[in-house]
């Protein structure tokens, strides 16, 4: 059995009284509490409290933008910790940023806010959203909610596994790009250059990009290359789990999409047939007909008249 979904009534109670939303509330928060700690001792107050607020309102308020939200604000708080683009100084420690204890605390913590949220919202608002279009929708459809019952060690084993996996990815991943520079005069196209070891732009190889320039080419690169590895990935890894009247479904689909063009030309001709029924009757005689019965002696007689007048004036 499925539960229902929360009303109104007991809109914040949900947050205590099932199990597995209280477990998360409190992983969620907890992740939260870290973050904006963090920013308080190593950034700013200003984006210590705009970061708490709309973590309190995805939490408390259940407003389902304030992920999103939360991601934005910190990015931009990395940037800018007051709140004001003024200089942009943290551009200039990009080279030597990773595994730094801020950058662990801050994304670790935020990581656990952000996937804490996201299993929180599948308890409370809908596991999975409607596949219909919402005009289809009858206005008593409830979401299908996940079963609020114990979660089991396994899974709370599993979740903060892949938040260590995660961190541990994308600082190893940012150690790269930081250091590995595009020389397009070489093949492979890259040089391990770490950054007291740059040259000055405007001296040395031509084609070897700057630290931003291999960066932007190394993520749009490395990007474009999972996309398609995954892409294709997914694609094999359907068919092989397709059934046998799914493959007979695509083929008939496909066939009518190339034919289609085809198939409707011959409709067209069928339900002209159909139309006009065949018959053995004598056909109409129409105005065509009418006129060519009468223009064509006048015009032989206005013509002949023409010329007797003509041979006469000579």
């Amino acid at each position: 059995m499925k539960d229902k979904a929360p009303s109104a009534n007991d809109k914040y109670w949900e947050l205590v009284r099932l199990p597995a939303a209280r477990t998360y509330f409190f992983i969620a928060a907890s992740g939260l509490g870290v973050a904006s700690l963090a920013t308080l001792l190593f950034s700013s107050p200003i984006a210590a409290a705009v970061l708490a607020i709309i973590g309190i309102c995805g939490l408390v308020l259940r407003w389902t933008a304030m992920p999103i939200v939360f991601f934005i604000s910190l990015s931009y708080f990395s940037l800018a910790p007051l709140g004001v683009p003024e200089d942009f100084e943290s551009f200039n420690q990009i080279p030597g940023s990773y595994l730094r204890v801020f950058d662990l605390v801050i994304v670790g913590a935020s990581l656990v806010y952000l996937f804490a949220q996201f299993r929180l919202y599948s308890i409370l608002h809908a596991g999975m959203p409607f596949e219909a279009k919402k005009q289809f929708l009858k206005a008593t459809a409830k979401p299908t909610v996940r079963p609020s019952g114990p979660l089991p060690d396994a899974e709370l084993g599993r979740f903060f596994m892949r938040l260590a996996i995660y961190l541990v990815a994308g600082q190893a991943v940012w150690f790269l790009l930081t250091n590995l520079r595009v020389d397009l005069d070489r093949f492979p196209p890259l040089v391990w250059m770490p950054a007291e070891e740059y040259p000055h732009e405007a001296y040395g190889a031509p084609m070897l990009l700057g630290a931003s320039g291999s960066r932007f080419a190394l993520s749009a690169g490395a990007t474009l290359a999972v996309a398609f590895l995954l892409r294709f990935t997914l694609w094999y890894w359907q068919l092989n789990r397709m059934s046998r009247e799914q493959g007979e479904l695509i083929l008939l689909d496909t066939g009518w999409h190339e034919t289609r063009r085809e198939l409707s030309r011959q409709e067209k001709w069928r339900a002209d047939a159909l139309h006009r029924a065949p018959t053995l009757a004598r056909p109409a005689f129409g105005l065509g007909g009418l006129l060519m019965m009468i223009l064509a002696p006048v015009s032989f007689v206005l013509l002949v008249i023409l010329a007797m007048c003509c041979g006469g004036m000579r």
